[in-house]
């Protein structure tokens, strides 16, 4: 699988760097892993200011790096039902300084501040 996100210049469509190797530059990597700056299978990605929000989906969390050099900033979230943890986070969006979060099989949607305090859980009505 590819386990990192590719990033692209918006006006040439030029490479720039891989987000999520768990290494500086983004050179590195392809394999998933769980330590910090690693991904495991990526779904989502939203962005707030110079933030890149990633959906973690095997690793059930949410990797934040850095907008400009792709570098591993924080995680927040763990495997569970309770708010604030995560059943294979899938889908992410940013909006009015809240992350709004939906899960694969959690059915529910979860709205967190941005530094990933749990604000809120929708139960899925299906």
């Amino acid at each position: 699988g590819n386990h990192r996100i590719s990033v692209f210049d918006k006006t040439s469509l030029a490479f720039l760097r891989h987000i999520g190797c768990g290494d500086e530059d983004g050179s590195e990597g392809g394999e998933g892993g769980s330590g910090p700056g690693q991904l495991d299978q990526p779904c989502g990605v939203a962005c707030a200011g110079e933030e890149v929000f990633v959906c973690d989906t095997w690793n059930h969390r949410i990797s934040v790096f850095d907008r400009s050099s792709g570098a591993f900033l924080r995680s927040f979230g763990r495997r569970g039902g309770e708010p604030g943890e995560f059943n294979y986070p899938c889908g992410i969006e940013i909006a009015h300084g809240r992350i709004y979060v939906t899960e694969r099989t959690g059915k529910r949607l979860q709205a967190l501040s941005l530094e990933g305090e749990p604000l809120q859980v929708l139960p899925a009505p299906c």
